[in-house]
């Protein structure tokens, strides 16, 4: 397979592993939460803060939950003023952080910064994408064919469905010298296999096809080929006679095989499936298909008439907000055919945008719920400062845009029309938990310094990592280390054997084991412990005469 080399790869390529995990903080009076509740990681969520670094914090709670990713990242085309802030050392990165990256043939690392921004980020969506997860990702031609190479790294070649034009404008400026672009590319790929099927919602056009001349209590349908473009010599299996029940006459295809098994048609036929004609009599029969079985195949050229238009995305916020307070925002509509696609409307789909910008994906999410009745929920990240100009003004991005937005859909808004009389939208419902991404859960080891987490702190992490559930503090035992156990594997305790000071070490050893199996009866047993005293001979040999499984993982290393 062909990759991708640019200056900076090698560090950057495990980098998502060595990015300390950080504690999000809730913020409840930035929350929109119904009265009574407390801010959670449960439910719609709005981070700011750095998406590398959010991404990291969502791991324990989050990963392989996502069933759809959409991101909207900086195109890079020179114009966008981003600043390249990711930590690294080496002396090359140390150049780079914290400048605004510049514009085609005053940067000649460039297109190196965009992929090496790009690169952790997309091992760390992979990591939350759920098996049947889809990820689609905006770009336009700067970066395009950089990010199919790098897509095709971390996703596999074999994952990858479409990219797809988007007819973002629907016309042309002729203030253009040479070509002008009408399209944006949306890059799509699956986690894995697991998606093998997909559908969008039907359009009026495609409906009007559908007609019930027979009367057929089932309702509208159309019809499809039951001629196979194999040849009878290619497909055996799929020749035999079929008899019309209006002539009586057998038929079968003079030089092709037919579309199905002789079992499904034997169903077809005893279901009414087949149509000869309106005077019964073709030739070849034809399956009816009706309007309720099914959507449409999505394609991969999307038009404005379906898709909205990048003008509509900045009309919207206009009316929100009275004026024009984001560049380029996407249209709703564009982000709902997305989740026509991507989503299922009662399954509890999670859906994440970490470049939330203005929060298009939130408000897309509220309004597909509303005319679907669905249950889909929202992460959106969004750092406060995109450019050094956002920075300066002390123009917060994720708190006076994102969120903002989000409350007034959610609430209603008065529509800031040009006429000045302002129209009342009603609300679309629904709430949101705003927090912050805080300070790193450990820096060094044993370098815990002023901030070290608590016992329950961690507790809390450790047992999400594992379980994806909120840990039931009334159960833990700090003096033993249990934390929590499951059902997995017949029955599974989970211990943390851990002080958060520079002093005490707390171990597991054989002594330790031969402790826990005095009171412990579950069979499955993973121990998290700053000093691991047993060679993994002693371990096996404890496991093999109590029957235990045993886990070891070392605080805070293994925490990845």
């Amino acid at each position: 397979m062909p990759v991708l080399h640019f200056k900076g790869k090698t560090a950057v390529e495990n980098h998502h592993h060595t990015v300390p995990h950080h504690r999000l903080e809730f913020d409840p009076k930035l929350s929109l939460l119904p009265k009574g509740q407390k801010p959670s990681l449960d439910g719609n969520l709005i981070i700011e803060g750095d998406n590398l670094l959010a991404l990291k914090a969502l791991l324990p709670t989050h990963a392989g939950k996502v069933k759809c990713i959409y991101i909207d990242p900086p195109y890079n085309t020179g114009n966008e003023g981003w600043v390249y802030n990711d930590n690294l050392t080496q002396p090359q990165f140390k150049e780079w952080i914290g400048k605004t990256v510049g514009k085609e043939g005053e940067d000649a690392c460039r297109h190196d910064k965009w992929c090496c921004m790009m690169y952790p980020r997309l091992m760390l969506l992979k990591e939350l994408l759920r098996n049947d997860g889809l990820v689609f990702v905006s770009i336009d031609f700067t970066e395009v064919s950089n990010l199919r190479l790098l897509m095709d790294e971390v996703f596999g070649p074999e994952h990858f469905l479409a990219d797809i034009a988007w007819e973002k404008r629907y016309t042309r400026s002729n203030n253009a010298k040479l070509f002008y672009s009408l399209k944006d590319t949306l890059m799509v790929y699956r986690r894995s296999d697991a998606v093998n099927f997909l559908r969008e919602d039907r359009t009026e056009k495609s409906d009007g096809i559908y007609k019930n001349p027979d009367d057929d209590p089932r309702g509208d349908w159309t019809t499809s080929s039951y001629v196979n473009p194999a040849a009878k010599e290619q497909r055996p299996n799929l020749v035999y006679r079929i008899k019309n029940p209006n002539t009586g006459k057998w038929v079968e295809h003079e030089s092709h095989a037919w579309k199905y098994s002789k079992d499904t048609h034997e169903q077809h036929v005893a279901d009414n499936r087949l149509w000869w004609g309106e005077d019964g009599n073709a030739k070849y029969p034809r399956l009816k298909v009706y309007k309720g079985d099914e959507g449409l195949v999505p394609i991969d050229v999307w038009h404005w008439q379906q898709s909205g238009t990048s003008d509509e995305g900045g009309a919207v916020l206009k009316e929100v907000f009275g004026a024009a307070v984001f560049e380029n925002p996407k249209p709703v509509r564009l982000i709902r055919r997305i989740l026509q696609i991507a989503t299922d409307p009662a399954a509890n789909d999670i859906v994440l945008d970490s470049c939330a910008g203005s929060g298009t994906t939130a408000h897309a999410v509220l309004e597909q719920n509303l005319e679907d009745d669905g249950n889909r929920t929202f992460i959106m990240i969004q750092q406060p400062y995109d450019t050094k100009d956002d920075e300066k003004e002390h123009r917060n991005i994720a708190r006076t845009i994102t969120a903002e937005r989000i409350r007034r859909i959610a609430l209603g808004y008065k529509r800031q029309d040009q006429d000045g009389k302002g129209a009342k939208i009603a609300g679309l419902g629904g709430s949101f938990t705003y927090a912050r991404v805080g300070d790193p859960l450990f820096n060094e080891y044993k370098d815990f310094g002023k901030k070290a987490p608590s016992f329950i702190q961690l507790a809390r992490y450790v047992f999400y990592t594992h379980t994806s559930r909120m840990l039931d503090e009334k159960k833990v035992n700090e003096k033993t280390g249990f934390i929590g156990s499951t059902e997995i594997g017949g029955g599974t305790s989970l211990y943390l054997l851990y002080e958060p000071n520079e002093k005490i070490d707390r171990e597991v050893s054989t002594k330790t084991l031969a402790a826990l199996a005095k009171k412990d009866k579950n069979p499955n047993w993973v121990i998290y412990a700053e000093r691991i005293w047993m060679h993994p001979d002693q371990r096996r040999d404890f496991e093999n005469a109590t029957g235990k499984s045993v886990k070891l993982m070392l605080v805070p290393f293994e925490l990845k």
